[in-house]
Order: structure tokens, then sequence, then C-alpha cells
């Protein structure tokens, strides 16, 4: 092609299917996973944004160990430490939030806010050595600021080792030519040493070591082609406006000026220059070819562009009686020949398409062909052939005719029942938020109803919209519950100094459980609070002298499932 840039990828990964080995193109440097992430932990220094420690962290290249006495379970402490304990940045703040939740809890509304936290999970041991992990990654990734620093990062992090820990043993051959590549580089690079952007951007410039690959097919630009003879060659994208590219003159330098520059003496490519050299380019591929060439370009149904002008050039000049045999070949994927959705045996050319053509066979009506499909899944991909022909025959199985089984979705394992029974009992009540997500998406129905699963908390820089707005709700709700007896409250009856003192006490309440979590930023804090008991009082005194005639009887009278917070639901609140 003109360029392989947007053909490779899906030519590699539909070579991998049909196990037609490819050699991998040469990636620069930074592009390279393992170095990319090498690269990431260098960059740490700085703010040491949350964001950036959690890539770095919960990379499949980390290795905990590699720092000391460390294991997964401390890389899940530290992932918990930076959300709960709501760290955004600097380096302090996670030493900081690690001691702050390493501490012992010695009042019971810290323990309930752990369990609700996920601080429980962990002890203040498991706890601490996530810090240690953390300011040891810290320590390491502050070296790395010149070549040596890097490369004696690279070593601390085990790299090597965390590359061969990959099930794919080209993935392993990979990532090892990319980290020789790299301390290559960096060996041979002389003092003065530029700054680490300065060095990632002149990587880019550099690749990992091509590998060597016995692959009959190469994938080539038509300028890495000129020396090279094949069998048969494959020319992409002969397009007008692909092959040659499209011609636009800059703003600054338009053809005009470029002859007027040329005519007194400075050598700029005019377009006849830049037709020319393609049109050279052009002959080169064409001629690559010992046995065949087949060329290929984008046909718009509409009209419009098509082939290029310098492909019907070629035809006009090969096509005839004694010339070469030409062949026009009809663009498209190869389609299935017959009704029931078959290829023939002729067009499978990967194992996915065997074992498809093998289940389509097995379950149509006239099987006269695939049989070869069919041996060749039996004996080779026995269980994708089982769960191809099991989904045909669920499908099958769903538009008979009689009552509805486990084909339709019902349940009849008695494992599954019994376990339902267990989780929903015949008292259970179904909230309507419950009943419309199972409607919506079962699967997180599942998830948040079932294994109990929640959000993972992201850390924010203050108490955010819908913090601030439980904070005021809840509140609200003990202020107003306090107020009210058996017989409920009429707020126009209630004092200032009344509603006040309940406002108090509410607030109080409220503020010590989020202050059992230990807030990150205690001022800011304070701040927010003041300003919400402002607010909360204002709102009081606007309801109090508004409030029509009558009593206010019950608040968050709820219904549904009994999992509402301990005080947070009227008494009189039923399933019903």
């Amino acid at each position: 092609a003109r360029s392989m840039d947007a053909y490779r990828p899906t030519i590699e990964r539909l070579f991998a299917a049909a196990d037609i080995p490819v050699a991998p193109a040469a990636t620069p440097l930074p592009q390279e996973p393992v170095v990319r992430f090498l690269l990431d932990a260098a960059a740490l220094p700085g703010e040491f944004a949350f964001r950036d420690v959690l890539r770095v962290i919960k990379s499949s290249y980390f290795l905990p160990e590699s720092l000391g006495e460390f294991d997964a379970t401390t890389v899940a402490a530290a992932e918990m430490i930076i959300r709960q304990g709501n760290v955004l940045s600097g380096r302090d703040s996670y030493a900081h939030a690690a001691r702050r939740l390493a501490r012992p809890r010695q009042q019971e509304a810290d323990d309930d806010e752990a369990s609700a936290t996920g601080t429980a999970a962990f002890s203040p041991e498991t706890l601490a050595a996530a810090g240690a992990m953390l300011a040891g990654l810290f320590d390491a990734a502050d070296k790395a600021a010149d070549p040596p620093g890097l490369l004696e990062l690279m070593r601390a992090l085990q790299l090597p080792r965390a590359a061969c820990r990959h099930d794919r043993p080209e993935r392993i051959a990979r990532d090892l030519r990319a980290l020789a590549a790299l301390e290559d580089a960096l060996a041979d690079l002389p003092p003065p040493w530029p700054t680490m952007p300065r060095l990632r951007e002149a990587l880019g410039a550099l690749s990992g070591a091509r590998a060597l690959s016995p692959s009959p097919v190469q994938l080539v630009d038509v300028l890495e082609a000129r020396p090279l003879r094949a069998r048969h060659v494959f020319l992409l994208g002969v397009g007008e406006g692909q092959f040659p590219p499209r011609f636009s003159d800059s703003a600054v330098l338009g053809e005009a000026q470029r002859i007027a520059w040329a005519s007194r003496g400075v050598t700029l490519d005019s377009r006849g220059d830049l037709a020319t050299r393609e049109m050279l380019l052009f002959y080169l591929a064409v001629s690559r070819a010992d046995e065949s060439l087949t060329v290929s370009y984008l046909e718009p149904e509409g009209g419009g562009l098509g082939a290029s002008h310098f492909l019907e050039s070629l035809t006009e000049r090969i096509a005839g009686p004694e010339k070469p045999p030409f062949h026009r070949v009809r663009p498209g994927w190869p389609v299935p020949t017959g009704a029931d959705g078959r290829l023939d045996e002729s067009q499978i050319v990967s194992p996915r398409e065997a074992v498809l053509a093998a289940a389509a066979g097995v379950f149509s009506r006239d099987f006269h062909g695939g049989k070869a499909a069919l041996a060749w899944s039996a004996m080779n991909a026995r269980e994708e052939l089982t769960r191809a022909a099991m989904g045909i025959f669920a499908r099958d199985r769903r538009w008979r005719r009689g009552g509805a089984d486990a084909f339709d979705g019902r349940l009849d394992r008695e494992d599954l029942l019994a376990a339902l029974a267990g989780r929903f009992g015949p008292e259970h009540v179904f909230s309507a938020s419950g009943l419309s997500l199972l409607a919506s998406c079962p699967w997180s129905f599942f998830a948040r109803y079932v294994l109990a699963l929640e959000p993972l908390v992201q850390p924010e820089r203050q108490l955010e919209a819908q913090s601030r707005g439980i904070f005021v709700h809840d509140v609200l709700f003990h202020a107003l519950s306090s107020l009210a007896g058996a017989g409920g409250v009429d707020l126009a009856a209630v004092s200032a100094e009344e509603c006040g003192a309940a406002l108090e006490r509410a607030v109080a309440e409220q503020a010590a459980r989020v202050e059992s979590r230990r807030p990150p930023y205690p001022g800011l804090w304070r701040v927010q609070l003041e300003q919400m008991r402002r607010e909360l009082a204002d709102f009081l005194t606007a309801q109090r002298a508004s409030a029509l005639p009558g009593r206010c009887l019950h608040f968050e009278l709820a219904f549904g499932p009994d999992d509402h917070p301990e005080g947070g639901r009227d008494p009189a609140s039923t399933p019903e």
C-alpha cells in the first residue's frame, strides 16, 4: 500500500485468525506497553495525581513484591486508601491517608463507617503496609529523573520478570525486545542528559527490535518494497486520492509561490514533480510481482471517486489478447452460497469459520456440504462446536410450542431455586427501583442486589453536590422528626429557639458521622459545614413563615425492602 497505517491492524487480526504468520510492525518505543508503563511510573513525581498512581499499581506489569514483602492484597488496600481516603494528589497525602485509616477505631460509629467504606476488610497492619508500598514506589520514581535513573527504576520494578508472566510467548518476546532496545538507547546516551519530556519525545523516534519471522507474507509500503520481489503481490488502496495521495497547498505556500521561488534558484517541488514521483512509486510497486498482481480499491455505490488514474493507465497497457492474463475481480467479502447461510468449503479460511460452517451444516435441512468442516471441528474444536450447536439448539427450543421451560428463561435447577429462595423469600418485597433495574438491566440488578456490589468511590476535592444533598436531607429528617410528637408537628407553632435547637442537634449528629471517616481536608469541611448550617437555618425559617394550617405527620414514609439505615425512615413505614 502507499501507506500501511490504515491496513496493518485489520490484516494482522484477520491473518492471525487464519493462522497466517505476519511479522509485527516496529512500534515506537513509548507506545510499547511495557515501556509505556515504565514511563508512567517515572512520571509520578510532581503532582502524584491519584489517577496516575492507580494506573501504575493496577497495571499487570506492576509487581508489588519488587518493592518489599507486599502482594496483591497490599495493592487492593492501597487502592482503598486512595479512594476512601479521598486522596487527590501530593506525595504526603497518601501517607497521611494511610495513617488515618490505619488508626485503631475506638467508637462504634467509626466501626459502622469502616464497614460502609471498606476499611474493615483490611487490618491496620495491611493498611500500613500499603502506605509503605506506595512510599517505596514513590522513592523509586523520584530517582528516575535522568536516563541512568530510568534504567535503575526498570531494574527496581523487575520489569523483565514482570514481562515473562504473560501467557503468550510472542507477547513476552515483544516486551523483552522493547526493554532491550530501551536499555541500549539509554546506555549510549552521553551527558548532559535531557529532561524526561524531551527524552520521551526522543524515544518516539526509536522502535523495538523487529521480530524475525519466517512469514511468507510481508506487509510493506511502496517505499519499503522497492528492493523486493515476490511471487504474488497484493497492492491495496489504489483509489483516486489514495494513490497518488491528494495534494493540497498550504496557507503559506501555494503552487504559484513554489514556481516563483524555483525561478529564483530555490529548489521546491511543484505539483508536477510530486505527481512524477508518485507515478514512479506506482510503477515500482506493480513491477514487484513475478507471477500475479492483485490490485484493490474502494468504489462507492453512489459513484464518485473510484480507481486511481494510475490504475486506468496500467490496465490500458497490459490488457489485451496477447498480453498476460488479466482478470477483473468483483469486490466484496465471501458470501454464503446457500440460502441457509452456509459458506462453501472453499471459502473457509480460518478455524472459526470451519466451526461455524459445521454447526450451520448440522442444523440445516439439506446437509449436503460442510462435511469436511464438521469432521475437522469434531476432532480439533470439539468444545467450540458444542457451544455453537447448543446456541442453535436453544434458539430452536425457544420457538417450539408448549409451556415455558429453561429455554424461555424459567429456572428449573434445584440448586438455583434453593439459593434464590434463601435470598428472596416469600415475604420479600421488591422496591420500585429494584424492579425497574431488573427490567432495564438484569446484570445490574444481579450485581447490586445479589452480589451487593457498589461502584468504586472516586476521590473528590470537596463535598460534592450529591454528598451535600444527602447530608442536608439527613439533617432535615432528624431535626423535623425530633420536633414531631405522636401527633406530628405544626411548624408555624414551633418557636424559633426550639427549631434552632433541633437543627443544631441534628447538624452535630450528622457531622459526627462525616467526621468519623476523617475527612482529608478538615478546614474545608468546617467551612462547608458552617455554610450548610446557615442554609438550613434559612430554609426552616422560610418554612415556618410560609407554613399552611395543619400538621406534618410523617417524614420519609417508606415502602419496599427494609434496608434503610437505622433511624432513616418514619416508624409508620411498612413493606406494603
